[in-house]
């Protein structure tokens, strides 16, 4: 039943956006400590696949895996998502070229919170205006209600 709801929120519009940056944010964040405390890529797209409650992001990750242990282009599974970033992308494949890997994962994983921070603040500002349209409206009908009240009563005095 946890699964069934996770993918009917992931479905809807502004929610499953947010939901699915938090979750890839979420992805950076553990693979950069994973390898920042000394695990290898594999060992830590392994760990990540088996605790990530999101299936996209675990076939992804298991991908990846197979193609490293392949020795194939580990980023191509990464791009085929289309749920990661193009910056992860980059950012993955210069820290592996390059032999430096955390830090670039890190510093993408940083960009990708201040991205996500930023979206929630705007869909918070939009909700406000909404909330009060929501609440004009039934305070109206409120009103309208007793005024046709008041108006009903008159009516039957004469």
């Amino acid at each position: 039943l946890a699964a069934v709801l996770r993918e009917i929120s992931l479905r809807l519009p502004v929610i499953g956006k947010l939901l699915m940056k938090m979750e890839v944010a979420q992805f950076c964040r553990i693979l950069g400590a994973l390898t920042a405390a000394g695990m290898t890529l594999p060992g830590s797209l392994k760990i990540i696949g088996g605790t990530s409650l999101n299936r996209r992001i675990t076939d992804t990750t298991r991908a990846m895996e197979v193609a490293l242990r392949r020795g194939e282009d580990f980023i191509a599974p990464l791009e085929a998502s289309g749920i990661f970033p193009p910056l992860l992308a980059r950012m993955l494949k210069v820290g592996s070229e390059t032999g430096n890997l955390a830090p670039g994962i890190n510093r993408a994983s940083e960009i990708l919170e201040d991205e996500l921070d930023r979206t929630i603040d705007r869909s918070l500002a939009l909700l406000g205006p909404l909330i009060i349209l929501v609440l004009s409206v039934f305070v109206g009908f409120i009103i309208v209600s007793l005024m046709s009240a008041v108006i009903s009563i008159n009516d039957l005095a004469i």
